[in-house]
């Protein structure tokens, strides 16, 4: 379907004659690819490897440059989760697996590179050896990613003072915890993943994740398999109650 309005858009647009067709030819398979790459990104109800695995390469020509990891079980989840945040797509990420951490999965940002400017940042997600991250499907690992990633994304509106004031209350609050939990799972519905989110149900419970989408309107009928762009998604992830 994409090549055939490849062609004809590109026909129609320079009113190119018969022999001219190799060229118009070239040109809208050239337009397919970017329309394949961009469909990727479409919301999606369920990203499955049967669906996506074939994806690999040209998930990572398109989104790859910004993303260090070596790890083949999460580098598909962790592409097409990106592919929800184009603004971190020039930001530098680093995927790793440990040994040991207090949590089976942890975002924050490398400490060299919190001094700097927020377009040369480096943030790392490091997850655990042998956790349950290894053990859940392809949809629930683009979640659980996209979850991160929107971490990264409150951390982008941060100075460092900011984020270090924003640490030290994570650790010694509860409601700071909740409330930076429960928007960073707000910002990933906001980015069209609320459904990776429904599947794995993180701090909200599947009753707001829903009413969430509902109301930014990135609710859709189960059966569906796209629906409209969502709109533009609120930059902060806390707000302070006034």
């Amino acid at each position: 379907m994409h090549m055939l309005i490849g062609k004809t858009g590109v026909l129609r647009l320079f009113n190119l004659p018969g022999k001219s067709l190799v060229l118009a030819l070239a040109i809208g398979w050239a337009a397919t690819i970017m329309g394949q790459a961009q469909d990727i990104f479409v919301q999606s109800e369920k990203y499955t490897l049967y669906g996506y695995e074939s994806r690999l390469d040209s998930l990572r020509k398109v989104n790859g440059a910004s993303l260090c990891c070596y790890e083949p079980q999460i580098e598909l989840a962790a592409l097409l989760a990106l592919g929800h945040y184009p603004e971190l797509r020039s930001i530098k990420i680093k995927v790793v697996y440990k040994n040991r951490l207090s949590a089976p999965i942890k975002a924050s940002p490398v400490l060299w590179g919190m001094f700097r400017s927020r377009k040369k940042r480096t943030y790392k997600i490091a997850i655990e050896k042998k956790s349950f991250v290894d053990r859940i499907s392809l949809n629930k690992r683009v979640g659980l990613i996209g979850h991160e990633l929107a971490h990264f994304m409150h951390f982008q509106q941060k100075s460092y003072g900011g984020m270090l004031i924003d640490g030290i209350r994570y650790i010694t609050s509860n409601d700071f915890e909740y409330k930076f939990e429960t928007g960073a799972d707000t910002l990933t519905i906001e980015y069209g993943l609320g459904w990776q989110l429904y599947d794995l149900r993180l701090y909200l419970s599947r009753e707001q994740i829903l009413e969430h989408m509902e109301k930014t309107g990135l609710y859709f009928d189960k059966h569906a398999t796209t629906s409209a762009p969502p709109p533009k998604p609120s930059v902060g992830i806390i707000e302070e109650k006034k």
